[in-house]
């Protein structure tokens, strides 16, 4: 039964990748090639930021026999790991869809949780590599290694994902706990993903500082990591040579995972068929408020944003960042006004830099990408309603835009501290709109041609979904494509160009509609 469980978890993440609902049959060569070169990018990018933050760490290397320096590569792995698994974690092992169903069978809630944990030990290990090889690298380019440190390094890289793991999971239980107990559990979780993300951001914006800081007190961070960090003083002490030590970092890493198993197993079925904290609307007779279906389905498109807080942090982060952009430009814009007029190529151009700006925030916020994947096996409620494939359609675009535009809008106004011409500042701001719109409606056609319906957590919709990936990807490309035309078109006025702009992208827009509405009947009936 275990096999089968484990099966069936990779099975999922194969499907999500690379079979098609539409036709029932595994995508071809092409897309699979595509999917494996756009890892492969992702992967080398992130190593080589590694490579380079441990390039800079290197002085350490010969500070206490290396392993301080090794010490610090498992601190970075632990916090990208916790950071990009965690959410990921609560989501698969308390809030999957199966979770009711495979808990009413006659299977142990310990076997269900074991074949979960793999599949994130083996996604945590993914990450601790892709941290722990480019600091391997790095100290055998400073330092001659021994093949008892390759030999020692790759026992503490398989074993160690086991405590980072443990760590992760017992958060996400005692989440999941707390979030069964209170109301607006939604709303909890959703401040708790941008928290996550701003403190990330805050520490990668000074991670030079932080990396000198490393490099100049190096023997009291060390004295720091002996005497309340002992599993990654072990590791690093095990990695630099010391076989005792690797054996303490091994009891440091299996020891936790067992009492977080032991501990998970026990509590697994009750969170999971826990109720919430909120308690139940209560029916009171009344009289009827009656919408159009355009409307009623907008509005249950506006509360879908906000009842799943990994779809609004994924696809709607754009939002607060535009909400974030409106606060700075009224702290500090006129304090930044003199060093962005002393920038050769923006002096004189803050218009074009305003709608830049805008514009990206708004590839950040692609809602309708995953939106129709999201409706899973309840698709046949609207579809069995009296509602066109245009209405429906349409709902979910109003649903984005309703979103996007008050936020968009605020930031537009904050730019007033800022002194530019009317005209631009106006076509600055219906710019944007009209690649929020552009992006949206793109956004729509993209889930039209790649859905993903019969999925066990938003997740696999909101993270993995070929949908999203060619939303942002294209978002990406209309910006860097608007961008470029400006400085090939330097000789133009700003104003004239922003106005050519605008209506490109407006008519990019229209098309885009008018092929959507096309594939759309033809698509969504065979959904």
């Amino acid at each position: 039964m275990f096999k089968a469980l484990l099966i069936s978890r990779f099975q999922a993440i194969f499907y999500s990748m690379f079979l098609s609902k539409r036709e029932n049959k595994t995508s071809g060569t092409g897309k699979k090639i595509l999917i494996g070169l756009l890892a492969v990018y992702v992967i080398g990018a992130i190593a080589a930021l590694m490579g380079l933050m441990f390039y800079g760490l290197s002085p350490l290397i010969p500070l206490e026999g290396g392993w301080l320096y090794f010490a610090l590569a498992a601190t970075v792995a632990f916090v990208l790991c916790f950071v990009g698994s965690v959410f990921i974690t609560q989501s698969q092992l308390f809030e999957a869809t199966d979770n009711e169903l495979l808990l009413s069978m006659p299977i142990p809630p310990s076997m269900i949780l074991a074949s979960r944990v793999l599949v994130l030990l083996i996604i945590n290990l993914v990450y601790e590599l892709i941290v722990l090889i480019p600091a391997m690298v790095v100290y055998g380019i400073v330092a001659p290694l021994t093949g008892n440190q390759i030999l020692l390094f790759i026992v503490s890289a398989l074993i160690f994902p086991l405590l980072i793991m443990a760590v992760t999971c017992l958060f996400s239980y005692l989440s999941a706990l707390l979030l069964s107990r209170v109301k607006r559990r939604n709303l909890i979780q959703i401040g708790l993903y941008f928290l996550f993300f701003f403190a990330y951001l805050y520490v990668y914006m000074n991670l030079q500082n932080y990396l000198t800081r490393l490099v100049e007190n190096g023997e009291v961070i060390a004295d720091a990591y002996r005497k309340a960090l002992p599993p990654f003083y072990y590791f690093g002490k095990g990695v630099s040579g010391s076989w005792p030590d690797a054996l303490w970092m091994v009891l440091w890493s299996v020891v936790p995972a067992a009492l977080a198993m032991l501990l998970l197993s026990r509590g697994f079925a009750a969170v999971t068929l826990k109720k919430t904290g909120e308690k139940r609307s209560v029916y009171k007779r009344g009289a009827l408020k009656v919408s159009s279906p355009r409307w009623a389905l907008m509005k249950r498109e506006i509360g879908r944003y906000f009842a799943i807080p990994i779809y609004f942090f994924n696809c709607g982060l754009g939002i607060v960042m535009k909400v974030i952009l409106g606060a700075v430009l009224l702290l500090k814009g006129k304090e930044w006004l003199p060093l962005l007029e002393s920038i050769p190529f923006v002096e004189g151009a803050l218009a074009p830099l305003l709608a830049l700006v805008l514009c990206f925030c708004c590839t950040m916020e692609c809602l309708t990408a995953p939106s129709i994947s999201l409706e899973g096996k309840n698709l046949w409620i609207i579809k069995s309603a009296p509602v066109s494939e245009k209405t429906f359609l349409l709902a979910k675009l109003d649903g984005a835009m309703v979103l996007g535009i008050p936020s968009l809008v605020f930031a537009w106004a904050c730019s007033f501290v800022i002194p530019m011409g009317l005209y631009e500042r106006i076509i600055a701001l219906l710019l944007s709109a009209a690649v929020l719109l552009c992006l949206n409606i793109f956004g729509l056609l993209m889930n039209l041609c790649f859905p993903r319906m019969d999925w066990v957590s938003e997740v696999i919709v909101v993270k993995q979904s070929g949908s999203v990936i060619a939303a942002v990807f294209g978002g990406m490309g209309l910006v860097i494509a608007l961008a470029g035309g400006y400085f090939l078109f330097s000789g133009i006025p700003d104003a004239v160009y922003m106005t050519g702009a605008l209506a490109v992208t407006l008519l990019l827009a229209a098309g885009l509609w008018l092929l959507t509405l096309k594939e759309g009947k033809k698509r969504y009936t065979a959904l």
